[in-house]
């Protein structure tokens, strides 16, 4: 019970919805995208920009309801807020995007050829 629990939150602190939702289920079967379309490549796009976007959401928010607060006080409450909340995220998804930034330099040969593969992805 405790490896499901830390699986489950492991996942959403990692920003990983695509591991939390079996995609290649529906996806082969409508033809939409190719199978395994995601990969490594749209998982990175995904870890990287995911955080940028919320942060963005926040400041967004914040700037709408800070010009509806009256008071000082309620306006720092608010800064506070979102302050916190952001700083919150960036806790939250800074080991894994910097994990998988680094991830994208790694490459490895095999054998005799020459070609160079991502060791995170040798497709």
């Amino acid at each position: 019970m405790y490896t499901k629990f830390i699986n489950i939150v492991s996942v959403i602190s990692k920003l990983s919805f695509f591991e939390m939702i079996n995609t290649e289920c529906f996806l082969d079967k409508t033809q939409l995208l190719p199978k395994r379309a995601y990969g490594y490549y749209g998982a990175f796009v995904a870890t990287m920009f995911t955080p940028i976007l919320i942060s963005f959401a926040l400041l967004g928010f914040t700037f709408y309801k800070r010009r509806k607060q009256n008071s000082v006080e309620a306006r720092r409450k608010l800064e506070a807020t979102s302050f916190f909340l952001f700083f919150l995220l960036l806790y939250l998804v800074f080991t894994n995007s910097t994990q998988m930034a680094f991830s994208t330099l790694y490459c490895d040969t095999y054998g005799d050829d020459k070609t160079e593969y991502l060791v995170a992805d040798r497709r």
